[in-house]
């Protein structure tokens, strides 16, 4: 596909400007794929082919604390945030009072159904459980959201160090370059044999269909100097080329309504791109460990087999150190252990378990492993809040930002494949055009908010003691503000909690009614006065009768 120069030289430009930002964090990188996860960022060591030689990359780790808490820590997330066997969000509108209309209930919850299958028949939980991993350790995770004509959607999770990105002022990820490599078999049949390059064709048509190339992409937003193609009206354009490859020719130009690719750093800096967390805090203790690790089995190999010392004559023979080995010599004292080993394994042992600790906490092994661990019955999320309080509220920013970018994208992206492939069904006209919410149900999003609502009850059981003392205390509260804001914190149903607008309605109505009733008893009362007042004896000398004649008989 012909692209003008122009175009190929800004991509060419924002790739070297891409690359040598990310380049800065190489070196951190590569230490934790050293010491935690040595089987993920191939391509920190240069490569950009993710098909792995086999060769042994995990020298450095002789204590893999670290490698499994950050497994926990990646399930834990799995488990508490996109379970695939509970649901973990559900769909409302934003204006409250459309969730009474049961057309607008009944289409939202039908969505829901739908846009929960499409993850079950996808890749979409392996893939949030990998990027999962990657980010407990990396701080940073890329997953890109395709369409697929078999199951809708199709992700495809990366490697750290495979990818560069860019954000916009906002600080949200609009721009995403990748290098890779390809086969010939596949470049040709993913982009045609019209796109590709005459090099790509010789070792295709030669029978080296398994030679890779290296393939460059970079989606990235529609701009003056990167109008191509069919992208011409989408507000993101996607282009890819061979690297070293024509300078007028790109394999494929494509264009997107919304961004693909789910960025997510669990921390960051202003104007960084890239995340800091958990892994980068324990590197630390991670390196500590495995030098401890390494001197405690220095002093058991000595304590087993300690350096020996013997005479100049045995210098050309050999000493039997094995057990039950005899060496025969003149003297006793010719042969013998060179010093005394005697470690303390005890205080050894408490040391690294202590090491090993720190690393659990810093993956949050504690919070997700109180969840695995529950004995026969499923922990509530007013269980896990009451317990893991602290640790809910350290979590609690991660959360924030998985549900306000990361998820929340990925829904709308489903919802709009979905949308496109002719699945979803039209919305009725109570909510058509108007906005509609993800709220966040999964365990820890109901957890993280029963942090709220403990508080709030401590308040109200105070607010109670405090009203057998001072009974007036109790006009400080609104109800009604109370009922509303506890609903919310306790993920009550929607309709449950019914709108201000109806409630004030219908107490005037009771009002009205009210007094109705009293008019009426008073009428009935005021009637059956003068009904006994007509039927009184007025004779004699009575104080009815003084009553009724002034005074005077």
């Amino acid at each position: 596909m012909k692209i003008s120069p122009e175009a190929k030289r800004y991509l060419k430009q924002r790739r070297s400007e891409l690359v040598e930002e990310r380049e800065s964090w190489r070196a951190h990188w590569k230490d934790l794929q050293d010491y935690i996860l040595p089987w993920n960022g191939y391509a920190l060591d240069g490569s950009t082919n993710n098909e792995r030689d086999g060769d042994k990359r995990n020298d450095l780790i002789i204590n893999d604390t670290a490698t499994a808490a950050a497994r926990v820590l990646a399930a834990g997330m799995q488990s508490g945030i996109t379970s695939p066997a509970r649901p973990w969000f559900q769909l409302l509108p934003e204006d409250p009072g459309l969730v009474r209309f049961r057309p607008v209930a009944d289409w939202l919850k039908t969505v829901e159904q739908i846009l929960y299958f499409i993850f079950s028949r996808s890749n979409v939980y392996n893939a949030l459980h990998r990027a999962y991993k990657e980010l407990g350790v990396f701080c940073t995770a890329a997953i890109s959201v395709e369409r697929s004509f078999r199951r809708v959607i199709h992700c495809r999770p990366f490697s750290i160090g495979s990818y560069a990105m860019d954000e916009d002022p906002d600080g949200d990820v609009n721009e995403f370059f990748r290098e890779y490599a390809k086969t010939a078999q596949n470049i040709v049949d993913e982009f045609g044999r019209e796109n590709c390059s005459d090099v790509v064709l010789q070792a295709y048509d030669n029978g080296k269909r398994s030679q890779t190339f290296d393939v460059c992409h970079l989606i990235a937003p529609r701009s003056k100097r990167l109008v191509l193609g069919d992208a011409l009206n989408r507000p993101f354009v996607s282009v890819y080329w061979e690297k070293g490859g024509n300078e007028e020719d790109a394999l494929a130009v494509r264009g997107f309504d919304n961004f693909p690719v789910l960025a997510a750093r669990w921390d960051k800096v202003e104007n960084r791109v890239y995340g800091d967390g958990p892994g980068m805090q324990v590197l630390g203790d991670v390196k500590m460990l495995q030098v401890m690790e390494e001197k405690k089995l220095i002093a058991l190999a000595k304590l087993a087999e300690p350096p020996m010392r013997a005479g100049g004559e045995f210098k050309d023979d050999v000493i039997a150190t094995v057990p039950d080995g005899i060496t025969y010599t003149d003297s006793p004292d010719q042969v013998g252990p060179l010093y005394q080993v005697n470690p303390d394994f005890r205080s050894i042992e408490y040391s690294i378990e202590k090491v090993e600790m720190r690393i659990r906490r810093g993956f949050f092994n504690d919070l997700f492993l109180m969840i695995a661990n529950s004995p026969d019955v499923e922990r509530t999320a007013t269980e896990i809040a009451a317990r893991q309080e602290e640790k809910m509220l350290m979590i609690g920013p991660i959360l924030e930002q998985l549900h306000s970018g990361w998820l929340n994208n990925l829904i709308d992206r489903t919802f709009s494949l979905a949308w496109e492939a002719g699945i979803i069904p039209t919305p009725p006209p109570e909510i058509a055009g108007g906005d509609v919410r993800v709220d966040y149900v999964s365990v820890l999003a109901q957890a993280q908010k029963m942090v709220g609502a403990n508080q709030v009850e401590q308040f109200m059981v105070s607010i109670g003691n405090l009203a057998g003392v001072f009974p007036s205390v109790v006009d400080k509260v609104d109800p009604d503000v109370f009922v509303d804001h506890y609903g919310t914190l306790r993920h009550t149903p929607p309709g449950l909690v019914k709108d201000t607008r109806a409630v004030e309605a219908e107490r005037q109505a009771r009002a009205q009614q009210q007094q109705a009733a009293e008019g009426m008893a008073a009428a009935q009362s005021a009637a059956a006065t003068a009904k006994d007042l007509s039927q009184a004896d007025m004779t004699g000398d009575t104080a009815l009768a003084r009553l009724a004649t002034g005074g005077q008989q």
